[in-house]
């Protein structure tokens, strides 16, 4: 389902109240304002999160077990998005320049 930027806000507080990550961008339809029922949340999360990137997000998502929407987390270390955003055909790069900062710590 489309989410309405209030349930966003709120996803994202829960978020930043259980990692403490540095920023939470959203990208992908939400942020561009095309979502559409079936969309799914991209978030990218920049965090210091400990252990390999795909553990990170798994518990990320299992932050919202009955969730009636679906939800896509990346997360990356500050250095590395660093280091990719300015890097062509990346994810960072893409959501740098067309994301919507929804959180900056």
């Amino acid at each position: 389902m489309a989410l309405d930027e209030n349930k966003v806000k709120i996803i994202a507080e829960i978020i930043v109240k259980k990692t403490h990550p540095k920023n939470i961008y959203l990208f992908g339809s939400h942020a561009k304002g095309t979502a559409r029922p079936e969309s799914d949340l991209d978030l990218l999360i920049i965090a210091d999160m400990p252990g390999p990137k795909n553990k990170c997000s798994l518990a990320i998502c299992r932050l919202f077990p009955n969730r009636d929407f679906s939800l896509d987390v990346f997360v990356y270390h500050e250095d590395e998005f660093n280091e990719e955003v300015d890097i062509a055909n990346t994810l960072a790069t893409a959501v740098a320049r067309e994301g919507k900062l929804i959180y900056a710590g």
